[in-house]
């Protein structure tokens, strides 16, 4: 406003008026608020008729719960409906009621939104109302798997509403709150301190069956002298609950801790101010929708028209390019690389391998372990022990390097998850013409605007970029631009009349 009116100086008011002014606005429509998020609601309602939304009053005819969801988040839980990450930590508007938004993972690794509420207190039978309308709007569909933070409430409600679901908790916040107990256990300063916690950290990154926690982790306590420890004995009894060997053959990509939500905090902190009206917040969450939206938009035209750079001449990586999305074939890309790392020692025939390290070439993502593959190359069939097939949808480099010893040259289409894959619309081969149109049916309108505006200036800058330097292409260049600017223009007029006489009809 300094700037508006020509300095500070000249503005007819103070940064104390300004705040008056927001606490004012905020106290003229505090009692309106939720009247008015419902009209709100309607509205959507009307322009999107599989919008939903439901709330409860409480005996002062306050709002106690409300929850949301449009058509966007309900045809993306149609397949995204796998894993979902949920958290309340985060209070969002002047009535202090925690925002308790369900995210899910796209094709791309987008984090997208599944719908979002809230809650005025985090009781057992809020978080049964909140599930239970999200399964409602979710046509009655439970989430294959879902990760939260460490409560006791939303843990009841989930084993009551989500009754197939499987439940696991975020390592981080059960790491944190131990270490308000625990810290000097778990100080990695000094050398003694440094072996405990790094036998400690390699006890729960490194068991892969829950009988190897078991085993290590007895280990760890008789080395440590533990075995009477009561807050070791409390991490003991949640084991099932947050241990990463409890959970190997479940599908949580990329993820162990409820990052996505609170990634997803911080977007609403950046859009969202706490002290604000609901009705703002609903605004601004519709906004963020749209945020995600094109972020989904530009990673489709990656896809679709990017050529990525080969790193290994493997031909496994032109059949993957062509199968996953980009980011997902990025990950691919780098367990191939990871591959070189190992060598192989046959164990019993071609059934089970050993996948060895080279001991120069730890990586930071498997360390130094040795893996074993299980394969059945006549029924197709392959496992490793790190399981992160199963994990996360993307073979291993334990796996791939299984498949370079034994000449396996393609990955078998049953390990294809269609979750991270898409029909290319632009093969990287060929040279998609102009007019031809975008095949792939899940690309949105605007999508399908940003796809064909990639390809346009990529086509444009390959042949129009030799010509610049020469004199007469340039003069050819610019004659025909201009020919297609009166042309388009034309066009844009055309359109113009044509609308004009549709709304006066």
């Amino acid at each position: 406003m300094a700037e508006l009116y020509g300095g500070i100086e000249n503005c007819p008011y103070t940064e104390g008026d300004a705040k008056n002014l927001r606490v004012e606005y905020r106290a003229k429509y505090r009692g309106k608020d939720v009247k008015a998020t419902l009209e709100y609601f309607e509205e959507l309602k009307k322009e999107d008729p599989e919008f939903y939304y439901s709330y409860t009053l409480d005996e002062f005819d306050r709002v106690d719960n409300l929850f949301w969801v449009d058509i966007a988040a309900r045809r993306a839980y149609e397949l995204y409906s796998d894993c979902l990450s949920f958290d309340t930590t985060y209070l969002t508007n002047a009535y202090n009621m925690p925002c308790a938004p369900f995210i899910g993972i796209d094709r791309n690794g987008i984090t997208i939104q599944l719908g979002c509420g809230f809650l005025r207190n985090e009781k057992t039978e809020g978080f049964v109302w909140l599930f239970t309308e999200f399964k409602k709007a979710m046509g009655g569909k439970d989430p294959a798997n879902i990760i939260t933070d460490q409560d006791i409430a939303m843990k009841a409600a989930i084993a009551e509403v989500f009754v197939s679901s499987v439940h696991r908790n975020c390592r981080w916040h059960i790491m944190e709150n131990a270490r308000k107990t625990m810290g000097p256990f778990l100080d990695s300063k000094g050398d003694d301190k440094q072996e405990l916690a790094d036998d400690f950290k390699d006890c729960i990154d490194n068991s892969f069956t829950p009988a190897g926690f078991e085993q290590k982790w007895q280990a760890f306590l008789d080395k440590y002298e533990l075995n009477n420890d009561e807050r070791f004995q409390h991490l003991y009894d949640m084991r099932h609950c947050w241990i990463p060997a409890y959970f190997m053959h479940c599908f949580f990509p990329f993820l162990q801790t409820t990052a996505r939500s609170e990634g997803f905090n911080a977007v609403l902190k950046h859009y969202v101010n706490p002290k604000n009206s609901i009705l703002n917040f609903v605004q601004q969450y519709k906004k963020i929708q749209q945020r995600i939206f094109s972020k989904q938009d530009l990673q489709e035209a990656a896809t679709a028209t990017k050529v990525p750079r080969y790193l290994t001449g493997h031909p496994m990586e032109h059949q993957m390019k062509k199968a996953y999305t980009r980011r997902l074939f990025n990950v691919f890309q780098h367990e191939l690389q990871l591959s070189s790392s190992y060598y192989v020692v046959r164990v019993e025939g071609d059934d089970l391998i050993d996948v060895v390290p080279y001991r120069r070439c730890p990586n930071l993502l498997y360390g130094t372990r040795t893996f074993r593959v299980t394969s059945s190359r006549v029924e197709g069939l392959y496992s490793c022990t790190c399981c992160k097939f199963e994990r996360d949808g993307v073979f291993c480099c334990h796996i791939l390097k299984v498949f370079d010893a034994l000449t396996v040259r393609e990955v078998p289409d049953r390990y294809i998850l269609s979750r991270w894959s898409v029909e290319p619309v632009v093969d990287s081969g060929v040279e998609v013409a102009a007019n031809e149109p975008l095949q792939e049916a899940q690309i949105t309108d605007h999508g399908k605007h940003v796809i064909r505006y990639s390809r346009m200036c990529t086509n444009f800058n390959k042949i129009v970029r030799p010509f610049m330097a020469d004199d007469e292409g340039y003069a050819i260049v610019s004659k025909q631009v201009s020919a297609l600017q009166s042309k388009l223009v034309a066009l844009g007029e055309k359109e113009s009349v044509k609308y004009s006489s549709g709304a006066g009809v």
